[in-house]
C-alpha cells in the first residue's frame, strides 16, 4: 500500500499539486472553514492554547500554513517525500513574513508512525483518513501516539453525498477526479463506530459543506448561505460533501 500510494502521487505529481494547492476562490473558502473546524475541535474556546500537535497527510502544506498560525508545536508529516518537501518550501516562504516558530516537517507513514506512545496532545488532518488501508490500523496508531486527554480532528469526504459516492465507486470517474487507487470515503456512523472500537470517547462525526468545487464564482455566496441552512436540516444534511470528525483519548 505504501509503495502504491507513493508511486501514484509521483506519477500524477503535476496534477496533484494543482489540486492540493486550493487556489480557486471556492477552495480558499473551503480551506478556511475546514481548518477552522479542525482547530476549534482540538483547542476548544481557547484556540491559541500552546500544545504539541501532529498533522497527518500535510500534502503541499496548505493546511499546515493555517495550523502554523496557532501557538502549536507542530509536526507535519506525509508519506510522499515530494509532498513533505513541498510543505517545507511553503513554510519557508511563510516564515519570511512571520516569526513562527516551532514547526517540523518529516516523511512518515500514518499506518506506522515513528513516534513514541503518548507523544502528542492532538492529531489533525484534512482528507487523509480515507487514504489509509485499513483505516483501523491508522486509528490505532493515532490513539497510540496521543496523550491521555488528547484530541483528534479531521475533515473527510462523505460517502452519502451522491457525487462522492459515484466518484469513489466508479473506476473511470475516480481516475478522472485524480483519486489514488486505494482511497475511499466514509459513512459517518460507521466511522464513529470504528473510532469507538479503538477506544476513543466523545466521538462526533458530523456532515457539513455544500460548496460544490465546480460552482461558478457568481453563485458561491448564494450556495454558501443555503448550505449553512441545509447543514441544520435533518436527513438533508446527510448529503453534505464532507464530514468533520472529533474524538478524545480517555
Amino acid at each position: 500500500m505504501e509503495e502504491t500510494e507513493i508511486h501514484f502521487w509521483r506519477q500524477n505529481w503535476d496534477r496533484s499539486v494543482e489540486i492540493m494547492n486550493h487556489t480557486s476562490p471556492i477552495e480558499k473558502l473551503r480551506v478556511a472553514r475546514r481548518s477552522g473546524l479542525i482547530i476549534e475541535a482540538v483547542s476548544g474556546p481557547n484556540t491559541h492554547h500552546e500544545k504539541k500537535v501532529l498533522e497527518l497527510g500535510c500534502g503541499t502544506g496548505v493546511y499546515t500554513i493555517e495550523f502554523a498560525k496557532e501557538k502549536w508545536e507542530l509536526t507535519a508529516t506525509d508519506l510522499v517525500p515530494e509532498m513533505a518537501e513541498a510543505t517545507r518550501a511553503k513554510l519557508a516562504e511563510y516564515k519570511k513574513g512571520n516569526k513562527h516558530k516551532n514547526i517540523k516537517v518529516m516523511e512518515a507513514d500514518a499506518l506506522r508512525l515513528p513516534f513514541a506512545k503518548a507523544s502528542f496532545e492532538a492529531v489533525v488532518g484534512n482528507s487523509i483518513l480515507h487514504h489509509l488501508v485499513p483505516v483501523e490500523m491508522g486509528l490505532k496508531e493515532i490513539y497510540r501516539v496521543l496523550k491521555p486527554g488528547g484530541k483528534v480532528a479531521f475533515t473527510e469526504p462523505n460517502m452519502i453525498n451522491p457525487h462522492i459516492f459515484l466518484q469513489k465507486n466508479i473506476g473511470f470517474l475516480k481516475k478522472l477526479a485524480g483519486d489514488s487507487p486505494g482511497e475511499t470515503a466514509f459513512v459517518r456512523w460507521k466511522l464513529a463506530g470504528r473510532l469507538r472500537d479503538q477506544g476513543f470517547v466523545n466521538v462526533r462525526v458530523e456532515p457539513f459543506d455544500f460548496l460544490y468545487p465546480f460552482l461558478p464564482i457568481s453563485l458561491i455566496g448564494l450556495v454558501r448561505s443555503m448550505g449553512l441552512t441545509l447543514e441544520k436540516v435533518p436527513l438533508l444534511r446527510e448529503l453534505a460533501g464532507s464530514v468533520v470528525i472529533s474524538a478524545e483519548k480517555p
